[in-house]
């Protein structure tokens, strides 16, 4: 049984020794092709490392993420970074994980995020002049997406307004055509009404000249009769001599 148990540890150190020399050998390969802005072929070299699950296995996801980044695919990238992270061995490859992630957060415009990772990898590196000047870059970001977010929300809320005045404006005109349409027969009584007043100051006008031509014709009939009333009155005798 020990003899059994000491076969089977030779055979997982010779297992081990060779996954290492194997992913030793892919990972110099993915940074030849990396190098080489060969990031598709890259990217497999990085993801058979991983595969080896070999001690530098966090560096291939770290180097994964590289390619994923250059490659645009800033989701997969940050993903790689992230599961690195813990284990990069030395300070300087930390300050550095944590400074791509601030940059793969930048891409996403996840700038909170951003400025809290490159805080980070200035604490493992406060000389580090690249990541000064990203955090600067992402705090202004952040105050224009702010700024922006405002600009929105009360753009929304005139919106919001303009569309309730429209709705009021748009209910007033409903309302106003309704009246408008019981109108009619009020203006056709007003409209009627000085019509009667012509037809009654017409007849008031023919009964007046009726009345008029009946009193010319009584006077007329007045005058014939006195002049008749004078022809029939005796004549007084003319003398047939002068007067003594």
């Amino acid at each position: 049984m020990n003899k059994f148990f000491l076969l089977f540890l030779l055979f997982f150190i010779f297992q081990k020794k060779n996954h290492a020399q194997v992913a030793h050998q892919l990972l110099r390969e993915g940074d030849k092709l990396y190098q080489e802005k060969k990031y598709t072929d890259a990217q497999k070299k990085y993801e058979k490392v991983i595969e080896q699950n070999y001690n530098k296995a966090s560096q291939g996801a770290y180097n994964l993420g590289n390619t994923f980044y250059q490659q645009g695919n800033y989701e997969a990238a940050l993903k790689n970074y992230t599961e690195s992270a813990p284990y990069l061995p030395e300070k300087n490859q930390q300050a550095l994980g944590h400074y791509n992630q601030g940059n793969t957060h930048f891409q996403l415009k996840q700038y909170e995020k951003s400025i809290e990772a490159y805080k980070k990898a200035l604490r493992l590196n406060p000389y580090d002049v690249d990541a000064k000047k990203n955090l600067t870059a992402a705090k202004k970001k952040l105050e224009e997406q702010q700024q922006n977010q405002q600009n929105q929300d009360n753009k929304d809320k005139n919106q919001d307004k303009d569309k309730e005045q429209q709705n009021q404006d748009k209910q007033q005109n409903q309302n106003q055509d309704k009246n408008q349409e019981s109108e009619p027969n009020k203006k056709s009584e007003q409209k009627n009404q000085p019509e009667q007043k012509d037809k009654n100051q017409e007849k008031e006008s023919k009964k007046q000249q009726s009345e008029q031509l009946l009193r010319i014709i009584e006077e007329e009939e007045k005058r014939v009769h006195q002049k008749m009333s004078q022809q029939k009155k005796p004549i007084s005798p003319k003398s047939k001599g002068k007067d003594w």
